[in-house]
């Protein structure tokens, strides 16, 4: 079964780096990819204009927008073009309306699997902090969430968190399924945050328990069992690693039908400075 993944372009660099990622990342499947561009609507709206130069300004708009669609697509063909070097099943779509509901939605029409996306970079303060779009479509998107932060040269070193809950037991499922084994070597992080110390067999255990499960696929795997805050630990120790994915587990669905960061994920995905995979755990399907 193909895993359905939904590139996000927007004609930045950041979504360029998107790209190079998703040609990096060792699939264990051939994949279905739409290359989505989302060309922002704007509205008409203009009250303080007589009917004439309203309609030049009507105008003025769908001339631009004819012009971002004219440009999207020249844009899009060329990654489905680069990408159809390695993979056969890619295919453009061009969209209008507000971008990350639209990025959403069609996730959601699609049964997605994955969205890949790019954020924009550090700030003064050296932390990466999500744009508007990655940020909402992070928090809201109904599949798991790949935000790109920066170019890679290679894809090989990954840090997995794990609490010993479903959510990080979703992330480890996820790598397991949809990365080649042998081209990746991924760390489990499990992040003691209680305030009683762990004594050694019980950290042996913990590893164990983890490594266990990743040993029956052959992946070069190694554990590691720390105290502290979750999400700083994440950081510091991806930081210290260089690692090029960080990959988190979330929470499910709410009652209002939309997928929710936890506060780990939201902290990690915010200020990591590595690329970050979002894995949602699907608690429930409601029909409608």
């Amino acid at each position: 079964m193909k895993i359905k993944i939904i590139l996000a372009v927007d004609g930045s660099k950041n979504s360029d780096w998107a790209v190079d990622f998703l040609l990096k990342i060792p699939l264990a499947e051939m994949p279905q990819i739409r290359v989505l561009r989302v060309i922002p609507q704007r509205k008409h709206i203009t009250p303080f204009l007589d009917s004439v130069y309203h309609k030049l300004y009507k105008d003025a708009i769908q001339e631009k927008t004819d012009k971002d669609i004219l440009s999207a697509e020249t844009q899009t063909t060329r990654i489905v073009e680069k990408l159809k070097a390695r993979w056969d099943d890619v295919e453009s779509v061009i969209e209008k309306g507000h971008v990350s509901d639209k990025i959403i939605e069609k996730a959601k029409e699609e049964m997605t699997d994955l969205i890949i996306l790019g954020s924009r970079g550090l700030s003064k303060a050296k932390f990466f902090f999500l744009g508007g779009v990655s940020q909402k479509v992070a928090t809201y998107a109904p599949c798991s969430v790949l935000i790109v932060k920066k170019k890679i040269r290679t894809l090989k070193k990954i840090l997995v968190a794990t609490d010993g809950s479903g959510y990080s037991d979703a992330a480890v499922t996820f790598l397991k399924s949809h990365f080649l084994t042998k081209e990746v070597s991924a760390t489990l992080l499990n992040v003691w945050d209680y305030p009683v110390t762990l004594p050694q067999f019980a950290l042996e255990a913990v590893e164990k328990k983890h490594l266990k499960e990743m040993h029956k696929v052959a992946f070069m795997v190694n554990a590691m069992c720390v105290a502290g805050e979750p999400a700083e630990a994440i950081n510091d120790i991806a930081h210290r690693r260089k690692v090029h994915l960080v990959i988190v587990g979330s929470k499910g669905l709410t009652e209002n039908k939309r997928f929710l960061l936890g506060s780990v994920a939201r902290k990690v995905i915010t200020y990591n400075n590595s690329s970050v995979l979002v894995v949602r755990r699907i608690e429930k399907q409601n029909t409608i």
